[in-house]
């Protein structure tokens, strides 16, 4: 239920969302949603919210419209409040920054678009 919620609506897109209105919006006691995340998720509620945003950080570098976007931009779209912590979650998620990260997004991206226009 609390993932199929997260997943659907997205609420930790929202700037520091915190576990007291996850508690209400999925109407379970804060106590006991962070007892399911620490024991079910194995991590804690800040951990699970910003590896959410950073696997939707990652889907949105993933499309061909990311140009629209750099890493403070990235940052403030996926929920995130500044660009160090974003930064330090992204890291801790990918094993990349996020600036390198995009750049090897980038050029998958144009190899792609190579491979097909070869393919034509």
């Amino acid at each position: 239920m609390l993932c199929c919620f997260i997943e659907t609506n997205k609420p930790f897109l929202r700037q520091r969302y915190r576990i007291d209105e996850l508690s209400r919006d999925v109407g379970i006691p804060s106590y006991q949603l962070s007892a399911f995340i620490n024991t079910v998720l194995g991590c804690n509620f800040n951990d699970y919210i910003n590896k959410m945003r950073v696997i939707h950080c990652e889907e949105l570098m993933r499309q061909q419209d990311i140009d629209q976007f750099n890493i403070y931009g990235l940052a403030f779209e996926c929920g995130f409040h500044n660009r160090n912590s974003f930064t330090v979650a992204f890291k801790k998620f990918t094993g990349y920054t996020p600036s390198f990260y995009l750049k090897l997004v980038r050029s998958s991206l144009c190899m792609e678009q190579a491979a097909l226009t070869t393919l034509s």
